[in-house]
């Protein structure tokens, strides 16, 4: 927010709107700004989100699986020409079995072997995303029937929701829209306001300018 043209009054309006699942052109529409800047805004704020998770690892005991980011209809589950991206998926679970905090993220090229997540690419996301003393819990392949049924519920949940609500993501901004998902899924079952946390969280952050903005989003 700092150094920006765009009233303060506008900012927190759209860190509300967007911590409600608002797309840009909704936010566009709220606060009387262009597209482009509504754009540039909604980035901006997805970059603060993703700060934040980087910033806090998955502790405790860990379930991890791998998923897929693509066409999430009936037919294109079986169709030759539908395109999927691999993602990885994990999350923190509580003594009673819920998932407390949630990480997704596309599985990088290299990292894949003739369709095939290599173990590598868990071994490269256990490093970015969970903490070294967690008790982690891997599930390996897509068809695994041992795999936690809920967090593959929930990854499945959020490709159809970009899907739905964005036509789909480009891979360029996936991570992105994926951590703005999970972000928002943590604050549903607690007391405290996600659009009170983001504010603060927005607010202590530098500036980011826009060369870095579309440098970062991958």
């Amino acid at each position: 927010m700092e150094k920006s043209k765009t009233p303060l009054v506008k900012w927190f309006r759209a860190i509300y709107l967007l911590s409600h699942g608002a797309t840009a052109v909704q936010i566009a529409n709220a606060i009387k700004v262009t597209y482009k800047t509504a754009w540039l805004i909604a980035h901006k704020i997805r970059h603060a989100i993703k700060q934040i998770i980087a910033d806090t690892p998955l502790t405790g005991h860990v379930r991890i699986l791998e998923s897929r980011y693509g066409a999430t209809s009936f037919a294109a589950q079986f169709s030759t020409r539908a395109v999927h991206h691999p993602l990885i998926a994990a999350a923190s679970v509580s003594d009673d079995g819920k998932m407390v905090h949630v990480r997704m993220a596309r599985v990088p090229a290299s990292h894949i072997f003739k369709g095939i997540v290599l173990k590598d690419a868990y071994q490269s996301f256990i490093l970015r995303h969970v903490a070294s003393d967690a008790d982690i819990t891997a599930t390996y392949g897509l068809y695994n029937f041992a795999r936690y049924k809920p967090l593959y519920s929930f990854s499945r949940d959020a490709v159809r929701y970009l899907n739905q609500t964005y036509c789909g993501v480009g891979l360029k901004h996936l991570k992105s829209y994926l951590d703005e998902y999970s972000y928002r899924h943590q604050f549903a079952s607690l007391d405290q306001s996600l659009a009170a946390h983001l504010m603060r969280q927005c607010a202590n952050r530098p500036a980011l300018p826009y060369r870095q903005l579309i440098k970062t989003a991958a």
